[in-house]
């Protein structure tokens, strides 16, 4: 049975070389059952994989302090993909100098100047100052991220980038790239050759992704997208304690936590992990009459050894 979880294989085309740098060579990443991305980079790229549920490569090239991300987060809601812009809009990216108050002023209204792009059909939005910029797209509940530190789109390099990013379904062959398609030790299917056309978007099934968008339903229970465990305190650990952690947490209808109360305890050590893991949960709101609602639920958190 095929794995759906992501993965993604190096081009055929570079010299397996960890310090080589300006070796341009395109790679892909996506999950098997919709689309994913693909992107040209300058030299072989480390994968990414946060507690957020992002995942993706990401580039450093050494000789210039420049990092080249690209990544998706799957299960995303609208009211999570606006706060999340807003989020990084007041983030100033790229290594440096602490800046004055004036500079960060400066470098954050140049962030609130937002331009309106598409790829593959689906529209976007490009942001940045002058030591960053990010191209980010929501597709069907997946939000895609787009991004560079440590230059802006003055450099050459960063347009090559930015420009070569495109949605594809990696479990394709490629002429050019190797993606996640499985290894013939697998025993799985492999996918065929046809020729890479990064500006036409032909492989992802433009029509089928933009027709999931479906009618959402009336009424929905709440649903969690993710629970991040609560991190055990080595002090409660080293002393054997072991309980559960009850909270109450309102989950907002914007998609964001809000008020969380301690219902049963155990010490304040071990209370404070348990609130600081809550929220972090990410979800989808309740929705009534075709609305999303706020609501209150108690959570649990166990901590036990094994």
């Amino acid at each position: 049975m095929r794995k759906l979880a992501a993965a993604f294989i190096f081009s055929t085309v570079f010299v397996l070389n960890i310090f080589a740098q300006d070796n341009w060579s395109r790679y892909a990443w996506g999950t098997y059952d919709r689309e994913g991305f693909s992107v040209l980079l300058p030299t072989i790229p480390e994968q990414i994989a946060r507690e957020n549920g992002d995942q993706g490569i990401s580039a450093f090239l050494l000789n210039e302090f420049i990092t080249y991300q690209a990544i998706f987060r799957d299960g995303v809601t609208k009211a999570e993909f606006d706060k999340q812009i807003t989020e990084w809009r007041n983030l100033i990216g790229g290594a440096g100098a602490p800046l004055g108050n004036k500079e960060r002023e400066r470098e954050l209204e140049l962030n609130r100047q937002t331009k309106e792009i598409s790829v593959c059909g689906f529209s976007g939005i490009e942001f940045g100052n002058s030591n960053s910029v990010q191209r980010v797209f929501f597709v069907d509940n997946r939000l895609y991220r787009v991004w560079v530190t440590g230059a802006n789109k003055s450099n050459p390099k960063v347009t090559k980038f930015l420009e070569s990013f495109t949605l594809i379904n990696p479990w394709e062959k490629w002429k050019g790239i190797r993606t996640n398609e499985p290894s013939e030790s697998s025993g799985f299917d492999t996918g065929d050759r046809v020729t890479f056309e990064a500006g036409v978007c032909k492989n992802i099934g433009k029509t089928e992704t933009k027709k999931r968008v479906a009618k959402l339903p009336r009424n929905s229970a709440l649903r969690l997208i993710s629970k991040p465990s609560a991190k055990y305190p080595e002090e409660a650990k080293k002393k054997g304690i072991q309980d559960t952690v009850s909270l109450r947490v309102t989950f907002l209808k914007d998609g964001s936590i809000g008020e969380i109360t301690v219902v049963k305890g155990i010490n304040k050590e071990m209370d404070e992990s348990a609130i600081n893991a809550a929220k972090l949960i990410k979800f989808e709101p309740q929705r009534k009459d075709g609305k999303f609602i706020t609501i209150t639920k108690t959570i649990e958190y166990n901590f036990a050894i094994y």
